[in-house]
């Protein structure tokens, strides 16, 4: 704990990683890159530090990278870095002017070592003042206040950058994120299949390490967070040591996955395939998505992934439905193939059916796409809570998912058959690229044979090579076509 009898360390600055060894955070790096040569240009005296954008919060799941940005800004920068949290802060004692106290402490360091970088983490413990009106909020402004006076400075904030992370932006108090203060806000996420072998090349490099299929690993590493993939190439490496080896090789690597899927059952496996299957169909037929790779491995905070890209253009709703459809298709393939919905849709905030939900009380608030409300902006129900919403508008809201859902449905219905191929194969490769997805579909819209029907491809003719055949099979009871769940009594 630190206490105002314990003097900070001095700050260092980091030996790496560097923005050249990051990846699956592009806006954020360029970012960091720029500010990287404004620096410089400061330091050799050709800019103002006043021209400098120095301040910015970087927001985004779990696991995902903040708090490695904001060591590689340092280092890339050549910067020493001063980090701390908020709960770092709270510890300092229990009345308010020690947290404040602590809080100055923080940047009365950063002044003395400036040109220098400020990491704030988890910022979203600090609630907004707009929430709190309780006797507890009279603090809670104190401590805002407080945070606002540092982040101006009374003699400026002269070569201090301020990193700020957090996994929810909409709780920060508004006054912390306008231009001056953290005006940047970048959004850090799952990376993409573009990003996950450069991920996983920067771990293994760290020891010796006889990889050879990178790409087809990344595939079975879609949906993890950098932080998981991470653990992965660690728990590889232990497995590797207690084998007796001195070498990281595919197959290590493929052990620790395929632990994880045995995790879960043959019917639990069966679920998920197919609630990955009706994203991806719907993603194709109705958003005309350009890349789609499914998954059943757990990462990411979640048990199976359909990760899509599709054109953005002019908001309507039009375009709002067939994205909600494509949220809803999910729980809609369970119900078409298997009989039954499984929690798999609900949960948590970032769930199928929350993200659905609050896309549609968006269009008929904030978004003024309502067309039974006059022509009025209800603002954010976020901010003001769904009870205050006017009722007609969430009745409104509810018919359109309601809508999505019976269009999520019908496509799914339409082309059950490649749902269950594409269930059936991704169950048994674990994970799918674009490119065997793509050619499920082109073998389901061709033609049938006339005289003889095929055997099931995906047994003969597999589409992707994917690394797991070179594990241990699955046991008997396991393979082929799993067994249905037992309906629920």
């Amino acid at each position: 704990m630190t206490t105002k009898a314990t003097p900070l360390p001095p700050p260092e600055i980091p030996t790496g990683p560097l923005f050249s060894q990051l990846a699956g955070m592009p806006e954020a790096r360029q970012w960091g890159e720029d500010l990287a040569k404004d620096i410089a240009l400061y330091r050799a005296g050709k800019m103002a530090w006043t021209d400098i954008d120095a301040g910015i919060v970087v927001h985004g799941p779990p696991g995902t990278g903040k708090t490695t940005f904001a060591r590689a800004l340092a280092a890339t920068a050549r910067l020493p870095l001063i980090a701390t949290t908020y709960a770092e802060w709270s510890e300092a004692g229990n009345y308010v002017g020690d947290v404040v106290a602590a809080m100055k402490r923080t940047f009365a360091l950063a002044h003395e070592h400036a040109p220098c970088v400020v990491a704030i983490d988890e910022l979203d413990s600090l609630p907004s003042r707009a929430i709190l009106k309780s006797e507890k909020g009279i603090g809670t402004h104190m401590l805002v206040n407080a945070l606002l006076a540092e982040l101006d400075g009374l003699n400026g904030r002269t070569g201090i950058v301020i990193v700020a992370t957090c996994n929810h932006p909409d709780k920060l108090d508004p006054a912390l994120v306008r231009p001056g203060r953290l005006g940047r806000s970048i959004r850090i996420g799952l990376p993409g299949l573009d990003a996950i072998p450069h991920i996983l090349a920067y771990h293994i490099a760290k020891g010796r390490s006889r990889v050879t299929n990178l790409p087809g690993i990344a595939i079975l590493c879609h949906g993890m967070s950098g932080a998981e993939i991470e653990q992965l190439v660690r728990e590889a490496r232990q497995a590797m040591r207690r084998a007796g080896q001195t070498e990281l090789t595919d197959q290590f690597l493929l052990r620790i996955l395929e632990a994880r899927a045995a995790q879960l059952s043959a019917a639990e496996q069966w679920v998920i395939a197919v609630h990955e299957a009706g994203h991806a169909i719907a993603a194709h037929y109705l958003m005309a998505s350009q890349d789609i790779t499914l998954s059943i491995l757990p990462g990411g905070g979640r048990l199976g992934h359909c990760a899509t890209l599709s054109a953005r253009g002019p908001v309507t709703r039009k375009t709002i439905e067939p994205e909600l459809a494509t949220l809803l298709a999910g729980r809609a393939a369970e119900e078409v193939l298997i009989g039954e919905v499984s929690s798999g849709a609900g949960g948590s905030a970032e769930s199928d059916l929350a993200r659905a939900s609050e896309l549609a009380l968006t269009a008929v608030t904030l978004l003024g796409l309502s067309q039974t409300s006059s022509v009025f902006w209800h603002g954010s129900f976020q901010s003001l809570g769904i009870h205050h919403v006017p009722t007609s508008l969430v009745a409104e809201a509810r018919d359109i998912v309601q809508s999505a859902y019976q269009q999520a449905t019908s496509i799914v219905s339409r082309h059950q058959s490649l749902a269950k191929t594409t269930a059936e194969l991704l169950v048994k490769q674990r994970a799918l690229p674009h490119a065997a997805f793509q050619e499920l579909v082109r073998r389901h819209e061709a033609p049938a044979p006339r005289r003889l029907i095929m055997p099931p491809f995906a047994r003969d003719t597999p589409v992707f090579s994917s690394p797991w055949r070179t594990t241990q099979a699955l046991p008997a009871d396991q393979q082929g076509y799993p067994a249905q769940p037992r309906p629920r009594t």
